[in-house]
């Protein structure tokens, strides 16, 4: 997929919803100043505003869930980029009237799929600058592993170490992290830390011998064993393919 232009992309996460509300607020201000309303009058004028973002706020969460549905459905499936952002673009009432960073966040995750980590990026930052603080930390880790796809370890760090928490929490982005920390040389402890949440996060027999082979540089031959013995369960019960059981044979070979 051809990456969208900076032009196409300021058409897609326009909102012009805040235009309308602007506007509408700019003719009631007139019209109580016309009018030589009192303050609680100019107020009154307000009120089709509150009344009309209560009726799309209600509309958003009736209709918000099935688009996610279809989207993450359809990515599961294997539609191509285009087709997600064909429909992404179709939800044309969504785009006008749900909130704009939660939008902004599922088309970054449609360049992100299409393997446009820049543009990813680019609007996962966007969508945070918008983003309340307590609905941040989603988006903040899927920023960090955009700045990763880039090779962009020193800001996918930062990233990372603001977003993580003990709620908030990817066993992709711990994972990523502790690579980060191994690739510069960092404290092979807190590598060993972080990627030991990863595997809690999400039972997975190649992260796990990642884990391992980490465990032998440390050191830990107990531990490596043990977690050696999960991720043979998880491999060997599961459909693990000719490289993963060649690198599970390989570790065993170092720890007998």
């Amino acid at each position: 997929m051809t990456e969208t232009s900076p032009g196409d992309l300021h058409r897609l996460d326009l909102q012009p919803k805040r235009i309308v509300y602007l506007i509408m607020g700019v003719m009631a201000l007139a019209l109580g100043d016309h009018l030589g309303l009192a303050t609680w009058g100019v107020a009154l004028l307000f009120s089709p505003i509150l009344l009309l973002e209560g009726v799309f706020r209600l509309r958003v969460r009736q209709i918000l869930p099935g688009f996610r549905t279809k989207l993450m459905a359809r990515i599961q499936a294997g539609a191509n980029a285009e087709e997600l952002l064909d429909l992404y673009k179709e939800q044309s009432f969504l785009r006008f009237a749900a909130p704009r960073h939660v939008m902004m966040g599922w088309l970054a995750r449609i360049h992100g799929h299409a393997g446009s980590h820049a543009l990813a990026a680019k609007t996962y930052g966007r969508a945070l600058e918008e983003c309340p603080q307590k609905e941040a930390h989603g988006l903040a880790l899927s920023l960090g592993d955009a700045q990763y796809e880039l090779g962009e370890s020193e800001e996918a760090e930062r990233t990372y170490r603001m977003a993580l928490t003990e709620e908030h929490r990817s066993a992709r982005a711990c994972a990523n992290l502790s690579r980060i920390i191994l690739d510069r040389d960092g404290d092979l402890e807190e590598a060993e830390n972080y990627l030991t949440l990863a595997v809690e996060s999400d039972r997975g027999g190649m992260m796990r011998l990642d884990l391992v082979q980490l465990l032998l540089r440390l050191d830990k031959r107990e531990d490596a064993q043990w977690q050696l013995d999960l991720a043979a369960e998880e491999l060997e019960s599961g459909s693990a393919g000719e490289e993963a059981m060649a690198r599970l044979q390989d570790l065993r070979n170092q720890i007998t």
